[in-house]
């Protein structure tokens, strides 16, 4: 696999996607709370998965290969999971951020959560295939954009927090519509 090919497989896990998406949800959707839903979801799932890959401190497949000629790994736990990025594989970064937006956006566009799905799913079997992260990994990461992520997506006080600040913001810059 190129590695145009991998950084395309990885667009939907980064930030600046999940940012270019809601941008384009207050452009084109007159439900403009999605986007700051969106954007929620997405900084809540990755703050978590930060946290807890810290807290685990799993070693990267191939650093484990490397080490000891076997894909045996340990969870080190927070001393070396939040001190180095060799011991920081569980769960998956790119898939719990991937099905972040996969989960807000299937909630938002039924109509089109395959698509959502699948590309989250590539996301994650690249990170496996370039043994970034054990398949445990990936779906630990996806199982937290799940949990996290559905329950933030359908809390009523979360969505009218957006709401209200939508209007807040159209009344602070003037906009009619």
């Amino acid at each position: 696999m190129e590695r145009g090919d991998r950084e395309l497989l990885q667009l939907p896990a980064r930030g600046s996607f999940t940012l270019a998406v809601a941008g384009l949800i207050l452009v084109f959707d007159r439900r403009r709370a999605r986007a700051l839903l969106l954007v929620a979801v997405a900084l809540a799932v990755g703050v978590s998965g930060w946290v807890t890959k810290g807290l685990f401190g799993r070693e990267r497949p191939a650093d484990a290969f490397r080490r000891t000629g076997s894909y045996v790994t340990s969870f080190a736990g927070p001393r070396e999971g939040f001190a180095s990025g060799h011991y920081q594989s569980f769960p998956s970064g790119h898939a719990d951020g991937a099905a972040a937006n996969a989960v807000a956006l299937s909630a938002f566009y039924p109509a089109w959560t395959p698509l959502f799905w699948g590309i989250a799913g590539l996301s994650g079997a690249e990170r496996v295939y370039h043994e970034k992260h054990f398949p445990s990994d990936v779906l630990a990461g996806i199982l937290l954009a799940q949990g996290l992520g559905g329950a933030l997506v359908r809390s009523s006080r979360l969505i009218a927090i957006c709401e209200r600040l939508i209007r807040a913001l159209r009344r602070a810059f003037g906009s009619r519509d």
